[in-house]
């Protein structure tokens, strides 16, 4: 597994959000669906597993988008959203946070998407960053290996969890 050169590893169904899922009144057929499901959203997925989620690393003929699988902030934040809030409910209330997390820190070579409800095709997925100049792909890969794993992130995913804890115990309006 390794970001620089693109070494990939196939990436598992997170427990955790299969729990989630359950939690929640989901049936393990809808879960499980070959379409619209959890599971679909993992099918043939691979990409690299950290501590904190998922980046699954999603190559086609003309793109190549990183999505971003935040499998340990909902794992973190279970107990506050239970037994109401799923984490596919509340991503689109943290897309302002991302949106403005993003704002003048990504190279002129990517592009946040994802973040508008009508745009998410993976349900658990917080937010993609999309490729646009494919020459840069060396650069954009050390760029999220040096600033954006080690700074970027930990602090997006950091005032995510404080969002989530504000909304669910509501004192932030979602």
């Amino acid at each position: 597994m390794n970001i620089l050169d693109a070494r990939t590893i196939r990436l598992g169904l997170p427990p955790q959000l299969v729990l989630d899922e359950l939690h929640r009144g989901a049936s393990p057929e809808s879960i499980l669906a070959p379409e619209g499901s959890l599971l679909s959203e993992y099918r043939d997925a691979r990409g690299y597993a950290y501590d904190w989620g998922d980046m699954i690393e999603a190559r086609r003929a003309s793109s190549l988008t990183w999505h971003f699988v935040p499998v340990e902030l909902w794992e973190q934040t279970e107990n506050l959203r239970r037994p109401t809030h799923t984490a596919v409910e509340l991503i689109p209330q943290l897309q302002a946070i991302i949106v403005e997390s993003f704002h003048d820190r990504l190279p002129s070579q990517l592009v946040l998407t994802g973040c508008h409800p009508q745009s998410r095709r993976h349900a658990h997925v917080l937010f993609s960053l999309l490729l646009v100049e494919p020459t840069c792909e060396r650069r954009v890969r050390r760029w999220l290996t040096v600033v954006f794993l080690p700074r970027v992130l930990p602090k997006l995913l950091d005032t995510c969890r404080a969002r989530i804890a504000g909304m669910c115990r509501g004192v932030i309006a979602p």
